[in-house]
């Protein structure tokens, strides 16, 4: 036992009985102080606070050669000043300490007060600048970055005209030798120097090292998107992230910076968007932030995504309208990178087949493709009310089921299914993506048919080229989301789109 056997020494002249109390006094005292400091040792030493103090552990440079004056302890979050002594010495807000001849610079730092914390100064630490053996030297004013971000190191002095380089030995670090862009691919420092050629009467040289620090870079860019831009009333609809870096976790949140239901509510944690209200027409506008990591500082997606709850997401509204929420509208075709004009068969639609199964906005359009060529789509998708959808899922659906198109191949495999015969209504060729945040989408496609020449056929709205069942053809369209495009009449149309006719030249 502790102090045991010394107590029991200690009286050992006494009488027994005595003996045995005063032990048991002893250590009963004994034990009060052992439970004392292993109760109150820890909250002593949780409460303390570091001592706010420089920690530059490498106190000697040379001249015009710049150091990071780094601190640490210190309690609250007041601001860090610096106060630099001596003859020659200068330090600035970034904390970057110079001397511009041979000294001992004085340096101090003081913590502002913040909230109950008082104000703290570290104490004075001495940094030795001695003469360096070239004039050659590093001039940045500021050596903090932030990694995987481009920092441009630059250099002052140097005679003659020998070409100047820079070079680091940091092993995280890469610095272009000519233009001195260093770039730190993670959280560290890159020692770095700048060497001058000989030239003339010159001799080569190089600058002392200076260490630059690289903390948290930015996550690259995050995307917000759904697999549904609508979804009826009753239902749960979902958002999820695209890109960003590192694991920090996601929270999603209405943005602020649009009109979103007062119904709209969002799960910060699984992305989840509700209307609570069960009410028709309710938009909501969803955001994401991703957190901080080893590396990558806190970032928010750049644009939002738009949840539309309607009925008309199970089918239509039922009128002879035929309302259509959203709309798919082909804004250039280009073919071996020239824009094609087209055949626009608009107003033959409307009295064929348009006014009855699709929707007033739609279009038909006719472009005629040489075999062999690099094809361009590009589509604008936007809402009823005008309003771009973006991070839109999205379906190219070439071969449109009862259409007898037929003949055109191409390297993106999946548009090439076909119709067994005429009537038969699957399958037919797709291919996926995804609106920007425009709401705009590219499809390349490359043409798998022979090569063809440019036919002297007459290609207007009434010329001999259009009759399609003569030539290698496809009609396509575009769908959004789950929604139901033109395809049938009637109540279960709810999405317009523009009809696109592909021919084949011979």
């Amino acid at each position: 036992m502790l102090f045991g056997s010394k107590s029991i020494s200690y009286f050992g002249d006494t009488s027994g009985i005595f003996k045995s109390q005063r032990l048991s006094f002893v250590l009963r005292t004994s034990v009060v102080a052992l439970l004392a400091i292993v109760i109150f040792a820890p909250l002593q030493m949780a409460s303390a606070t570091a001592t706010f103090k420089i920690v530059n552990t490498a106190l000697n440079g040379y001249a015009q050669s710049p150091v990071l004056v780094r601190t640490s302890g210190g309690a609250g979050s007041g601001a860090v000043t610096f106060t630099a002594t001596g003859a020659h010495c200068t330090i600035n807000s970034d904390a970057v300490l110079s001397a511009s001849a041979a000294t001992t610079c004085s340096v101090k730092a003081t913590k502002a007060a913040s909230g109950s914390v008082r104000a703290a100064t570290s104490a004075v630490v001495k940094f030795v600048f001695r003469k360096a053996s070239t004039t050659l030297h590093i001039s940045n004013t500021s050596l903090l970055g932030q990694a995987n971000v481009n920092f441009q190191v630059m250099s002052a002095g140097g005679s003659g005209s020998g070409a100047i380089s820079y070079d680091t030995t940091g092993g995280m670090c890469a610095i272009n030798p000519d233009t001195g862009l260093l770039v730190s691919y993670g959280m560290g420092n890159c020692p770095v120097t700048v060497a001058q050629a000989a030239s003339g009467s010159h001799r080569a040289v190089t600058s002392p090292v200076v260490l630059f620090y690289f903390g948290p870079g930015p996550q690259d860019p995050l995307g917000v998107a759904t697999a549904e831009a609508q979804v009826m009333p009753t239902a749960t609809a979902n958002v999820y992230v695209t890109g960003g870096s590192g694991g920090g976790a996601v929270t999603y949140s209405l943005d602020t910076t649009r009109s979103n239901g007062s119904q709209c509510v969002v799960n910060a944690s699984t992305g989840d968007v509700t209307d609570t209200g069960n009410v028709n027409q309710v938009n909501c506008w969803v955001t994401a932030t991703k957190g901080p990591s080893a590396g990558f500082l806190a970032t928010t997606a750049a644009s939002s995504v738009e949840i539309t709850f309607t009925t008309l997401a199970a089918g239509g509204s039922g009128l002879a309208t035929h309302a259509t929420p959203d709309e798919a509208f082909l804004t250039g075709l280009t073919s071996g990178g020239i824009s094609l004009t087209s055949v626009d068969d608009t107003a033959q639609g409307l009295t064929w087949f348009i006014n009855q199964y699709f929707s007033h906005p739609d279009h038909w359009l006719k472009y005629y493709l040489t075999g062999g060529s690099t094809v361009v789509l590009t589509w604008h998708v936007q809402d009823f009310n005008g309003n771009a959808i973006p991070n839109a899922r999205v379906t190219l659906i070439s071969n449109l089921p009862y259409t007898c198109s037929h003949g055109i191949t191409w390297s993106e495999t999946t548009l090439n299914p076909a119709q067994s015969n005429c009537n038969s209504p699957a399958p037919f060729g797709s291919l996926t993506g995804t609106t920007d945040g425009s709401g705009n989408i590219s499809f390349t496609l490359h043409n798998t048919n022979r090569a063809s020449t440019q036919s002297t056929g007459d290609m207007t709205v009434t010329g001999s080229r259009t009759a399609e069942t003569t030539d290698n053809w496809s009609r396509i369209i575009l769908k959004i989301g789950q929604e139901v495009p033109n395809s049938n009449p009637g109540s279960l149309v709810n999405q317009a789109t523009d009809i696109i006719d592909l021919i084949m030249l011979p």
